[in-house]
């Protein structure tokens, strides 16, 4: 090789980044998972909600029962909604009466000799038993709810 002899310096250019159909596959798989997920989480809250419901219900129940036992009649307090219920347990038996977590309301209803709880669930799937019903006294508006009556 020469000592005069120039060497050539031209730019060489290689292709960096991605092609439009590959930036369109990736979106298109980033968002198939986005609703998979997405429809996932929505379905977790119904399910959470919904077991929320059933726990508020069995800790009234639980309060009624106290209540009904601490009677030297053995009766259970009268009312006919959740809030005149909450206002007789109210913080002898019960700390506060439970609020439904979503945009629906509890129904109770009591007289000396027996209780009614009910709430109505998002989860139209739900299965039925242990407590969860298809009808129900003072259940309406759905198609399935959490019912409790005195044991």
């Amino acid at each position: 090789m020469p000592i005069n002899q120039t060497t050539d310096y031209r730019l060489q250019t290689t292709a960096k980044g991605f092609t439009l159909i590959e930036l369109l596959v990736a979106i298109t798989i980033l968002a198939i998972i986005s609703a998979i997920g997405l429809t996932t989480y929505s379905q977790a809250q119904v399910v959470a909600r919904d077991s929320r419901r059933q726990q508020d219900l069995r800790a009234v129940s639980t309060a009624l029962v106290v209540y009904y036992n601490s009677q030297a009649t053995h009766a259970y307090p009268t009312a006919t909604s959740c809030s005149a219920l909450g206002s007789i347990l109210a913080t002898t038996y019960i700390n506060q009466m439970p609020s439904d977590p979503g945009s629906y309301t509890y129904a109770c209803n009591s007289n000396a000799t027996s209780y009614s709880l009910c709430a109505k669930l998002e989860n139209n799937n739900a299965t039925t038993g242990s407590g969860i019903v298809t009808s129900g006294t003072g259940c309406t508006g759905g198609s399935k709810y959490f019912y409790l009556t005195n044991p």
